[in-house]
């Protein structure tokens, strides 16, 4: 991040130059705008390290984000020498920004006593426990510490979203043996396999997005091996993964969320998952906690490893859905899954039947095209594509109550309203908090008159087709009912089985994502 400041102090000297007391529109990536923020805000390095943190989620720069500054105070309209005030706006959800204009509050420094202070908040670079005797000689690593001398555990609770557990479990472990699980890039894909018939209206860019993927794999390769790590590489979409991972100390998913999933489902329970998104530039890759740069594929991803080296992380437990499938005489069969899990036909345009039971109550029949069941991580994921609404919708609602005289009929007018009522609406309806809730959704649900659950004159059931519960169990009816798991590969489900949905009680099964 230091050279990116040294890149913006060459872009502000040259607007200052130019374009002085004028506006300027810049667009780049979200580290530069993080580099403009340490200049013009002159954040000190803690603070910029709080405003990374989880719980400052409207600090963070998310995709799309617009940051305005201003000399012009909004309320009173007096113009300051320099920027005194700015807005930071996510215009996909404005319930992840702050919104509104802001005093920019620089800092001037720290005094000592609150320098004393906030170093009493770090662990000690150096153990003093090693500070004298034979060790020093022997291993002059020990008295170095990044982490402290304790082991690495698991399943301290955390906040939001996932359980934490104390960092240097690689560190400790003098990290030797790496797993490294990569995606074959879509344009690999349709060269290998000149019978699949597909084919793509843009090739160059797959043929890009393949050369981009491919430099930080070997980017990745070669900052383990430069640091004697022993890297067994294997293509994610191979079969029996799990037989791959015999004397590891940590796996690498170098992707995006597929290739994610593809490694939670192989590994074997308390592996350390190190998630990487190859090509961050097409991938969201909402699990991935580290991207390769593609403007800097090797300095990036050594200095991933580096971190990694030197214990400069943390490990956070994402929960994970546990399914138990019974019936059929055969002993019960447990699986689990990170994101979702979908019950459905094999023909996606079949109807199915399904019953359905909430928190241990009565069973209910539903025809519908699928059941789907979240974790929370996987609440932003599928579930928040199927249940979330748009704000063509809102305004239509707005628009039919100021009709009805409930409502002011400016609101449905107003687009910036408009988005912020869809944002807290979608937030309301998707968002959980509790690690061991779960979410479900009867998606297409139809009306089923003369069965239990189904309301008056063939009204919907009194039980709502959507909800965030602990537990949930399915009986399907269907002629080729089928299981997804996480979007892999379907598992066929017979006409008599019960599936059963919660969150894994046991958090040492629960994933261990280096972060």
């Amino acid at each position: 991040l230091a050279q990116v400041v040294q890149r913006v102090d060459s872009i502000l000297l040259f607007t200052n130059r130019r374009f002085s007391n004028r506006r300027t529109i810049m667009v780049c990536h979200g580290e530069l705008m993080w580099a403009f923020r340490l200049r013009f805000e002159r954040l000190t390095q803690l603070n910029y390290r709080k405003m990374q943190a989880d719980p400052q989620v409207k600090e963070r720069i998310h995709n799309c984000q617009v940051i305005s500054y201003s000399r012009r105070c909004p309320s009173t309209g007096v113009l300051y020498p320099d920027f005194r005030f700015m807005r930071s706006v996510c215009p996909w959800d404005v319930t992840l920004s702050h919104y509104d204009w802001r005093d920019i509050c620089r800092s001037g420094g720290l005094s000592d006593a609150e320098m004393l202070a906030e170093v009493g908040h770090h662990k000690r670079i150096y153990n003093d426990e090693h500070a004298s005797g034979p060790t020093l000689s022997g291993d002059p690593e020990q008295g170095l510490s990044c982490v402290g001398d304790k082991p690495y555990l698991a399943g301290e609770a955390c906040r939001l979203g996932t359980a934490k557990a104390p960092t240097g479990g690689l560190a400790n472990k003098r990290m030797k043996k790496v797993v490294l699980l990569i995606k074959t890039a879509r344009w690999r894909l349709i060269g290998d396999d000149a019978s699949s018939g597909l084919h793509m209206p843009d090739e160059t860019s797959l043929q890009r997005e393949c050369e981009t993927h491919e430099r930080a794999v070997q980017s990745v390769t070669d900052a383990l091996e430069e640091v004697r790590c022993e890297v067994t590489a294997q293509d994610a979409r191979a079969a029996r993964l799990d037989q791959i991972f015999g004397g590891a100390d940590v796996c690498v998913a170098l992707g995006g969320d597929g290739t994610v999933l593809r490694a939670a489902q192989a590994m074997p329970p308390g592996m350390l998952l190190l998630p990487i998104n190859s090509d961050p530039q097409r991938s969201v890759g909402g699990l991935c906690t580290f991207q390769i740069e593609s403007a800097d594929a090797p300095a990036s991803a050594a200095a991933i490893v580096a971190k990694l080296m030197r214990g400069e992380f943390e490990v956070r437990l994402l929960p994970r859905l546990r399914i138990t499938i019974e019936g059929s005489g055969a002993s019960a069969q447990q699986l689990h899954a990170v994101n979702e899990c979908f019950i459905g036909e094999s023909d996606p345009s079949r109807a199915i039947d399904v019953e359905m039971s909430v928190e241990m109550g009565p069973w209910r029949l539903w025809r519908s095209s699928g059941i789907l069941v979240s974790t929370q991580a996987g609440s932003s994921a599928w579930m928040r594509s199927s249940w979330t609404i748009q704000p063509q919708q809102v305004k239509a609602v707005l628009q039919a109550a100021a009709k009805l005289g409930d409502s002011d009929p400016a609101a449905s007018l107003d687009p910036l309203r408009v988005v912020a009522i869809c944002a807290a609406t979608n937030k309301a309806l998707i968002h959980h908090d509790a690690l061991d809730n779960i979410q479900y959704l009867v998606r297409e649900p139809t009306p089923r008159p003369g069965i239990e659950g189904a309301g008056e004159q063939g009204q919907p059931g009194t039980k709502a087709p959507h909800g965030v519960v602990k537990h949930v169990r399915c009986r399907p009816y269907g002629w080729d009912t089928q299981l997804s798991i996480d979007g892999l590969e379907p598992l066929k489900l017979s006409s008599n089985c019960t599936v059963t949905f919660e969150v894994e009680p046991d958090r040492s099964l629960w994933l261990h994502m280096i972060r």
